[in-house]
């Protein structure tokens, strides 16, 4: 199920773009990449992965991490064939999510990044990794970072959540939305909605509740407002902006609360990557928010960049 959720996207602000050309077209025939299955912590986990039985001693593996209610498995997978000569990859359904069974003592994203940490041991894969997030995972690999710094030799967020927005830039993205209300407003009340919704399935409703919950004091917000710097590492942003979205699907608040948060997405991830070398920001007018699925020979060429910047930092540190 892919996932579309309003809140999240009233709370995505939009980056200044740097160039990059597209040195050649990209062109695979669709492969499989069928599911794979291991237990951690007592509980199956899905995954799909490529290259990983050829991978280099210290090579930098590509790690997925997808959004809210994303089958991580599969989300990724139209990017594998490009990737696969150059470098090994593995995306995985975070428990409650795909086909990984639901554990009820992941509550925060600490536990989140905490499985998904334990679910790379399990399955051999060792760093460095080069993470990609999408939506809310770009909120796990930045706390991943945080949490393994030196297990990490590059980032890519792909249209990433927003969560760096402040109390104060929220208030102003109320006033200047006039909406009567700013972004941060609109997480637990949706969620507590599909949480209470018995049309959904119950592994929806549980994850919608755990969000909620970790929302609902403001956890989500001070957990990643006490972040230390992210350590100086090849960092790519690929951000959406004025995605297509249909008006008579979101009301006028949460459209005009998305296009009034952009200036604040824009300077926030800026200020993330300001003292990190090597790195970009990709500003994508009128992409939709899966730029990946849109564009996936944008998303691998970006990804061999940074790929290449990765292993290069990596050796010379001696990863």
């Amino acid at each position: 199920m892919h996932f579309f959720n309003p809140v999240f996207y009233s709370i995505y602000l939009f980056l200044t773009v740097t160039a990059l050309i597209l040195g050649f077209p990209l062109r695979h025939e669709a492969q499989s990449y069928p599911r794979q299955y291991i237990t951690v912590a007592g509980k199956k986990m899905s995954f799909t992965s490529f290259g990983l039985t050829n991978r280099q001693s210290g090579k930098p593996v590509v790690i997925f991490e997808g959004g809210f209610g994303v089958t991580g498995a599969l989300d990724f997978t139209c990017l594998y064939p490009g990737l696969s000569k150059s470098v090994a990859g593995i995306g995985y359904d975070r428990n409650g999510e795909g086909e990984s069974e639901e554990d009820p003592t992941i509550v925060t994203d600490v536990d989140i990044v905490q499985r998904l940490h334990l679910f790379l041991k399990t399955v051999h894969v060792p760093p460095p990794y080069l993470l990609v997030g999408h939506s809310m995972g770009g909120s796990y690999i930045r706390l991943f970072t945080s949490m393994y710094p030196n297990e990490v030799a590059g980032l890519l967020f792909i249209d990433a959540a927003d969560f760096m927005l402040t109390d104060e830039q929220d208030e102003q993205i109320r006033i200047l939305s006039k909406s009567g209300q700013g972004s941060k407003a609109w997480v637990v009340p949706a969620m507590d909605a599909q949480a209470r919704d018995t049309m959904l399935s119950t592994r929806i409703r549980h994850r919608s509740e755990r969000l909620a919950n970790f929302f609902r004091n403001g956890d989500f917000w001070k957990l990643y407002s006490s972040l230390p710097p992210l350590p100086d590492i090849p960092v790519g942003v690929l951000a959406a902006y004025h995605k297509p979205i249909d008006s008579s699907a979101v009301n006028a608040g949460v459209l005009s609360r998305l296009r009034v948060g952009e200036h604040f997405y824009m300077q926030n991830f800026t200020e993330l990557i300001r003292n990190n070398h090597n790195s970009f920001i990709m500003l994508l007018p009128r992409y939709p928010h899966s730029i990946h699925t849109q564009d996936p020979e944008l998303v691998i060429t970006v990804k061999r960049l940074l790929n290449s910047l990765a292993r290069a930092k990596s050796l010379r540190k001696g990863i």
